[in-house]
């Protein structure tokens, strides 16, 4: 969500699967692929890689009033800071595994909100978007601080890696600052960027995959306004609907990270057209199930 405006949010198909174990120690132990903690839970580090993971554990802790040794175990099938939410997945996958095996019975809105929070900690600026699109599934309309599901097709799309880390952070300051500066044309780019969720869900439910992907060019090219798509993305996105693509757009926050593509039949040519500029490419489902707790 942009100040206020309203977010239509989708989750894919592709998983991030974290795995709790109790231990007898009062130790935090972490791995996974971005790296390796072991630590006392009493001197939990406060920066670092694994911090989501890290403020995640915390946020369980502090809902149940007491602390465990805990052992987690972390597979992803995303790149980090790549846009797509990787930090919401991990939040809640954390949230979710950690409470389970400290024998506690959270509802949807509970792991949403301690994820949220987690986020928060870490950023000092975060949305309950992605965290509500991890935990929820399928596609949501978040606006006024409720999330809505919007019925719809499990659509085919291709996304492309830039390579670029994203900084989420640093780039919602980068838009508060252009808010500041220029606020007359700032509120007016939120109130189209706000309209186009509001004509994309409607889209969704009628199962209109043209006007979506029309709706998606539109979107970015508002993005690109706000001067957070960097110059890789944007010949990224151009490629993609030179293959035929039904729309493209930067994801996430902006800055790097991916861009996502609608695809409909032309999934092999925008593969092949994204690849040609050196992009990690793979596709996707829009619409995906949400958090799984077994």
């Amino acid at each position: 969500m942009v100040y206020g405006r309203p977010a239509l949010v989708a989750s894919i198909d592709r998983m991030i699967e974290v795995s709790a174990e109790s231990k007898r120690e009062k130790v935090l132990s972490i791995t996974s692929h971005l790296g390796s903690l072991t630590t006392k839970i009493s001197a939990l580090p406060t920066k670092g890689k694994l911090q989501y993971v890290v403020e995640a554990v915390k946020q369980v802790f502090q809902y149940a009033g007491r602390e465990e040794g805990i052992g987690i175990k972390i597979r992803s099938q995303l790149p980090a800071a790549s846009g797509l939410g990787t930090s919401s997945a991990v939040c809640a996958a954390t949230v979710g595994a950690v409470s389970r095996v400290m024998g506690l019975k959270l509802s949807g809105e509970e792991i949403v909100d301690l994820s949220f929070r987690a986020e928060l900690a870490v950023q000092g600026l975060a949305s309950r978007a992605g965290v509500s699109a991890a935990v929820r599934g399928g596609f949501l309309m978040l606006e006024g601080g409720r999330a809505e599901r919007v019925e719809g097709p499990r659509l085919r799309a291709v996304i492309g890696w830039s390579g670029i880390p994203s900084s989420t952070r640093r780039l919602v300051e980068k838009v508060r600052r252009l808010r500041e500066e220029r606020q007359e044309l700032a509120e007016l780019i939120f109130d189209f960027i706000g309209e186009i969720a509001r004509q994309g869900a409607v889209c969704l439910r009628e199962r209109n995959l043209g006007k979506t992907g029309v709706l998606m060019d539109l979107n970015h090219s508002l993005l690109s306004s706000l001067k957070i798509v960097p110059p890789r993305i944007e010949r990224m996105v151009v490629a993609a609907r030179e293959a035929g693509a039904c729309g493209a757009k930067i994801t996430g926050a902006g800055g790097g990270g991916c861009m996502l593509a609608l695809v409909g039949r032309n999934e092999k040519r925008v593969l092949e057209a994204l690849r040609s500029t050196s992009a990690d490419a793979f596709p996707v489902r829009l619409g995906g199930r949400g958090l799984r707790l077994t």
